[in-house]
């Protein structure tokens, strides 16, 4: 890491380190269906290639930009989302400062990031990974997999819609192209292997890695495309269903070790998630709600009613709420639980102290 990157305190610069390779071919079979034509080539050292001629995954868990604003060029996209950030926020994002290594970054830990707002720090943090990428270069090529005339990313979504922020925004044609390695054909496995290592999936990223995971081991010629639905959420739920879908006997621990989780419980919950109701799904998504958080959220409810965070309450139902956090989580409780869990319950409580905040400040 670069003085520069160390001087913004990024730990979770994807731009760093390579596990595609890591994520061995003997994880699990390679997707035998796919919701577009993959052609099969013999796989190439990393070249750059035109960003213009690559596409992300339709079905990639992880969502870069929020749902609302996924249409049109990288570029379209990121300019609609900066300018609601901006305008929810009432100040300018300064993007380009950041990339330029101008304004100094901290992690997301509630102590840095200029006093950034929850809003504000996906915007921040693909802004630092585009100015890693132009202070050190791109050590991590993304890699992709020929689909018809271009080529469909298999890891690297974040890396490539930097490239395009570097392309649109400040460098121009030195960004036009980005080193790539072409793979033979797409693999989940080492998909989600490099989800699970770089910066971490929220609730519904993971609850799409899993759903995707356990169609790979049951085959996908059980399942219909992505494109035979009119709501995403609607492909991934087509193996909500436990009892009809279990994990296949002894593939327990292979889906454990791909998302990370030291316990299939921990599938069991987020595999839970795929059956909320859409607008629960898309809230979740879009604020990187927490699966503990999620819980408490009733089935199908408005998601206004369960997370409005912004809404005055009467005072006198604070210590009230003070009861409610005890009971919700006992320290021996907290113990307990693996790291995942207990990094989800912290988010949570992180949440409600939030909201405590909002009620005090409302008076």
């Amino acid at each position: 890491m670069s003085d520069a990157a160390r001087k913004r305190g990024v730990k979770y610069d994807e731009n760093l380190f390579d596990v595609g390779a890591a994520a061995s071919e003997g994880f699990g079979h390679d997707m035998g269906y796919s919701a577009v034509e993959i052609q099969t080539k013999e796989i190439l050292r990393a070249k750059p290639i035109d960003i213009f001629s690559v596409k992300p995954n339709p079905m990639q868990p992880r969502r870069v930009v929020p749902s609302r604003h996924r249409e049109g060029t990288v570029l379209e996209q990121i300019k609609r989302w900066l300018a609601e950030v901006e305008h929810g926020t009432g100040r300018a994002l300064p993007l380009m400062d950041v990339i330029k290594g101008e304004v100094e970054l901290r992690t997301a830990d509630g102590n840095g990031d200029f006093g950034a707002a929850p809003e504000e720090l996906p915007l921040l943090r693909l802004a630092d990974l585009a100015a890693s990428i132009r202070q050190d270069g791109l050590t991590n090529p993304i890699t992709v997999v020929k689909s018809g005339d271009e080529f469909l990313i298999e890891t690297g979504e974040r890396r490539w819609m930097a490239y395009h922020l570097l392309n649109g925004i400040v460098d121009g044609d030195a960004y036009a192209a980005i080193p790539a390695r072409r793979m033979a054909e797409l693999n989940l496995w080492r998909q989600a292997s490099e989800n699970s290592a770089r910066d971490a999936l929220n609730a519904i990223a993971r609850a799409r890695q899993i759903a995707l995971l356990l169609m790979d081991l049951h085959g996908w010629g059980k399942f219909a495309p992505i494109e035979s639905f009119g709501h995403e959420q609607d492909f991934y739920a087509q193996v909500a269903d436990a009892n009809r879908w279990r994990i296949p006997y002894g593939k327990s621990e292979q889906l454990c070790l791909a998302c990370g989780f030291e316990n299939a419980s921990r599938i069991r919950q987020y595999r839970a998630l795929l059956k909320l109701s859409r607008e629960q799904w898309t809230y979740a998504d879009d604020h990187d709600i927490s699966e503990f958080e999620i819980r408490g959220w009733a089935p199908g409810k408005s998601v206004t009613a369960v997370t409005n965070s912004q809404k005055p309450a009467d005072s006198s139902k604070i210590p009230g709420a003070f009861k409610r956090l005890e009971r919700h989580l006992t320290e021996s409780e907290f113990q307990m639980m693996d790291k995942a869990q207990q990094a989800g319950a912290i988010e949570w409580l992180r949440a409600q102290l939030k909201r405590l905040e909002d009620w005090h400040q409302s008076g």
